[in-house]
């Protein structure tokens, strides 16, 4: 930093530090065409910006089941955090986590962070993909028969397989 002239009786001086710094001034300061003491210093800290990583428990769950979200932070607590189009949350713990239960894929955007001492834009995203339940109908597809003839049922399913289903003929379960 170089010297500098002015009228001013106080001065704003725009500094950028990247590391904590401490700004001091020469033994003497020269005013009014006269020498005068100088005292004092300015300390800086510069802090670093928060981070944070968003993570899932599982990213597929059943239609109606929950799933467990975490977000590990860096920085000094206490934290807030903002997931994309919900409003600022005061985190609890380190990692933060809490349940979400989507009955459709959704994906949960982290968009701000602030730590004690600064904020930060992180725009991360975990998704979570949501399966449908599957469901099994039981039907005829031999109503009628001769004793001793083979008959069958069907059975229809929906979802994606595979599929494992136990069934009963009223006296015994079948795999």
């Amino acid at each position: 930093m170089g010297p500098f002239t002015t009228n001013n009786t106080s001065v704003t001086i725009p500094v950028s530090p990247t590391a904590n710094t401490n700004y001091t001034l020469p033994a003497t300061v020269n005013g009014n065409g006269c020498n005068g003491p100088a005292s004092g210093n300015a300390m800086i800290t510069v802090n670093a910006i928060p981070q944070a990583v968003i993570s899932t428990a599982k990213d597929s769950i059943c239609k109606g089941d929950s799933t467990q979200l975490s977000i590990q932070f860096t920085g000094a607590a206490p934290f807030t955090y903002q997931l994309q189009g919900q409003g600022v949350t005061n985190a609890t713990s380190n990692p933060h986590t809490f349940y979400v239960s989507p009955q459709s894929n959704t994906s949960y955007v982290l968009t701000n962070i602030t730590d004690n001492n600064c904020p930060a834009v992180i725009n991360q995203n975990i998704g979570v993909k949501v399966l449908d339940n599957p469901t099994v109908a039981i039907s005829t597809a031999t109503p009628s028969l001769c004793k001793g003839n083979p008959g069958s049922i069907t059975l229809n399913f929906t979802a994606n397989g595979p599929y494992s289903v136990t069934y009963n003929d009223g006296t015994s379960n079948f795999p």
